[in-house]
């Protein structure tokens, strides 16, 4: 294949950066650059590197860089070979490595003086890593002093997006407070902005109203001109509120308890709803196990229902894909089967599903294990279908991000635990190991059993009650210093001390275990009789309410989030609400809520933990 490398020798004017490499003849290409003096290769050898990255070839290119000596770089060579070393460490698994690199103490005093080519690259790479480590407040900062360096209308409105969008993931009392302490006008403006669209315990008409504010306040920010996507569109969703709800929940039966919670939650939100500016629906309940689905269902709509919102049971949710079409916006308490291939999407355009699956919580503990540097799980899961499918969700996430599955192992409640986990650490192997030794030389040796060493971490999958009696189990068999990841299952809002059977724990938890300062979860304490094991249903309950007038507003918008009492709260592509959860973990027996992903996990004594 020919190809134009170009020759800056007989062709000074030409832009190094601008030659043309493929792979089949960059070799000769980098074999040459080495022949020429240090101040004439560096350019070539790094324009290779460039072009070695964005074909993926890292080890290559990371050959090139090592064979180069930065001080002899020239100020933007060297930015640029920093810029490909964080490249390469991140391709690679290393973004703490790629984070020295593009903060190297050199590099920050060198970029105001850099070209706005290099400038740009260097900020839009720190502001993406620092998003990926949850730094989000730097990650605005950077953004920030990006935007003076773009030019076209599609990168500036990018740049906007991608700092909104950071801006979403800092907390509300973060932002607060980084308003009222901020100096720089711009940063204020942005943050002032984000307070307010991030308060949404309000109602659409109250943040409506704040928006309005803002924009009066900051007629010139870059904000005020190109405002944020889905703040544009809730002016549109204020018009548009229902006026009558139906809720359709099973107030006998089995599932009587669990309809009760969310019943207690939904009302909790409506009633602090009707403290704020805005139209307040009237709310009519329906009992659907007195009924079929599908009756109950046309009832409501006769009825003037304008908004429905469940079944729970999981039989009347599917019995409701019978239905041609659903009028008006529906959001069933349950997941739903996935439609078929042929199925008319227009039919089910207004049907949103809404529940506290455990499929999403084990993707959670995958991507939080992998960005913790994980990447080897031993799996422990209950041997029943809520165990399945937890593990198989895990897996497949865990297998896509790239981690492997050291071991899967299944315990029964029926059976003895310490058996069982002794014989998942293979500490049973061990000890048979060692009494084939003592018949083989026919003498006592001494010997101390030993669990098996390819684990990164261990995925637990538990209630509370197992849980507390699993872990304390690791330690006795030798596997104490192995980190635990857990669904939000082991721990169920019943205490927040005295819980030293789960010490050192790591899990995804609703942010409703977290915050005593919603108002709801003060109602429903004051009014209510609590049940400790429904307290995710009364956050099921609550965001149920307040998530429904937003549902247009996340479907139109995917990167749009709404944070809710269950987490933070988005709409896929089939209509399933998709919730990232908070992070805990359990210190000296008490909860301890995670604030960032870029935290290790736990590295007290393990002596914390009971034997």
């Amino acid at each position: 294949m020919a190809v134009i490398l170009g020759n800056c020798a007989s062709n000074p004017s030409k832009s190094i950066r601008d030659e043309a490499l493929q792979l089949d003849t960059v070799a000769d290409y980098i074999a040459k650059a080495r022949t020429l003096a240090p101040a004439e290769s560096a350019p070539r050898l790094l324009h290779a590197t460039s072009f070695l990255i964005e074909q993926g070839r890292t080890d290559w290119a990371k050959e090139i860089l090592q064979s180069l000596n930065p001080a002899q770089l020239k100020d933007a060579q060297f930015a640029r070979y920093l810029l490909y070393q964080a490249k390469i460490a991140n391709k690679n698994g290393e973004p703490y490595f790629a984070q020295r690199y593009l903060f190297n103490d050199k590099l920050e005093a060198l970029l105001p003086s850099l070209g706005n080519e290099d400038a740009q690259q260097l900020r839009e790479a720190r502001a993406t890593l620092l998003c990926d480590l949850a730094e989000y407040v730097a990650c605005v900062r950077e953004r920030v002093a990006l935007a003076p360096l773009l030019s076209d209308e599609a990168s500036v409105q990018l740049n906007n997006d991608l700092l909104w969008d950071a801006l979403m993931e800092v907390p509300f009392d973060e932002l607060t407070d980084l308003a009222r302490a901020e100096k720089d006008r711009t940063l204020e403006g942005w943050y002032a902005l984000a307070e307010t669209a991030k308060n949404q315990n309000t109602s659409l008409a109250q943040q409506l109203q704040n928006i309005d504010n803002w924009l009066t306040m900051w007629p010139d920010h870059p904000a005020a001109k190109a405002l944020p996507a889905d703040l544009q569109l809730i002016r549109q969703l204020v018009d548009q509120q229902p006026r009558q709800i139906a809720v359709l929940l099973p107030f006998s039966g089995r599932l009587a308890q669990a309809a009760d919670a969310i019943r207690d939650g939904f009302m909790a939100a409506y009633f602090e709803a009707r403290q704020q500016v805005g139209q307040i629906p009237q709310v009519r309940f329906y009992d659907s196990s007195a009924e079929p689905a599908t009756e109950l269902y046309q009832r409501a709509l006769d009825d003037g229902a304008e908004m429905i919102v469940g079944p729970l049971d999981k039989d009347a949710v599917n019995s409701l894909l019978s239905r041609d079409s659903f009028p008006v916006p529906t959001l069933v308490l349950n997941s739903l089967d996935k439609p078929a291939a042929n199925a008319d999407v227009n039919a089910i355009s207004n049907l949103y599903s809404f529940s506290l699956s455990i499929e999403s919580e084990a993707e959670d503990v995958a991507e939080r294990a992998w960005k913790d540097g994980k990447r080897r799980a031993m799996v422990l899961a209950p041997a029943n279908a809520w165990g399945d499918r937890g593990v198989a969700a895990f897996s497949a996430k865990w297998q896509e991000l790239g981690g492997e599955i050291a071991t899967d192992k299944r315990y029964s409640v029926a059976a003895n635990f310490s058996t069982q986990i002794s014989a998942a650490l293979d500490v049973d192997q061990s000890k048979t190991r060692a009494r084939n030794l003592r018949q083989l030389i026919g003498q006592p040796i001494e010997f101390e059993p030993r669990r098996r060493k390819d684990i990164d971490f261990i995925f637990l999958l538990a209630n509370m009650a197992d849980a507390q009696q699993l872990k304390p189990l690791f330690a006795f068999h030798y596997a104490g210093d192995i980190p635990v990841y857990a669904t939000s299952q082991i721990y169920d809002g019943s205490s927040q001390t005295n819980l030293r059977d789960l010490n050192r724990i790591r899990f995804t938890t609703l942010p409703w275990f977290l915050d005593d300062k919603l108002d709801e979860k003060r109602a429903i304490t004051a009014y209510s009789k609590v049940r400790p094991g429904f307290q995710g249903l009364y956050a099921l309950g609550v965001d149920a309410y307040r998530i429904y007038p937003r549902l247009k507003q996340l479907e139109k918008f995917h990167q749009a989030r709404f944070h809710g009492a269950t987490g933070k709260l988005a709409v896929s592509d089939d209509h399933e609400i998709l919730r990232q959860q908070e992070w805990a973990e359990i210190k000296s027996g008490t909860l301890i809520p995670l604030t960032s992903s870029t935290e290790s996990p736990s590295d007290s004594d393990s002596s914390d933990d009971n034997n």
